[in-house]
């Protein structure tokens, strides 16, 4: 009975990673310089949600070095509507920032905060959902020896 649930619950994690995951731009980049990227994201809980679409803008701020390793410093700013032609009444924005392994790509701590509200009809009555998505990534704690 709980596979459902379940299954939703998953479905929302790996949504949440996935906002986090930044798509580089594919060549060097300055601090300052900016790139965009769209996507699909869905806004709500595991009982209700909606689908959305994000226009994120990265910003490079430059590079930081830990220990040996280079990693970039990404700013991440948008804005959350309704996917055209969904008709649906979606609004909200995010904000950001993470450290990305500059080898890779991969995404080795950071955190998201996405806003919206959605205007909905429940009953013949209208009303508005509002609500906050808070994605971290941290790295693992070091090995206790």
């Amino acid at each position: 009975m709980s596979q459902p649930v379940l299954d939703d619950l998953s479905d929302q994690v790996l949504t949440s990673i996935e906002v986090l995951s930044i798509p580089l731009p594919g060549r060097d980049t300055k601090p300052n310089e900016t790139w965009k990227a769209r996507r699909n994201v869905m806004i709500g809980s595991a009982v209700i949600s909606v689908p959305a679409q994000a226009d994120f803008v990265y910003k490079f701020l430059g590079v930081r070095t830990l220990g040996k390793t280079d990693y970039g410093l990404i700013e991440i700013d948008g804005t959350i509507r309704g996917r055209r032609g969904d008709g649906l009444d979606v609004g909200g924005s995010c904000y950001g920032v993470a450290l990305v392994l500059l080898s890779t790509g991969e995404v080795i701590q950071g955190k998201l905060s996405i806003k919206a509200d959605v205007d909905l009809t429940f009953g013949r009555k209208a009303c508005k959902a509002v609500g906050t998505l808070d994605v971290r990534i941290r790295p693992p704690a070091p090995e206790k020896k």
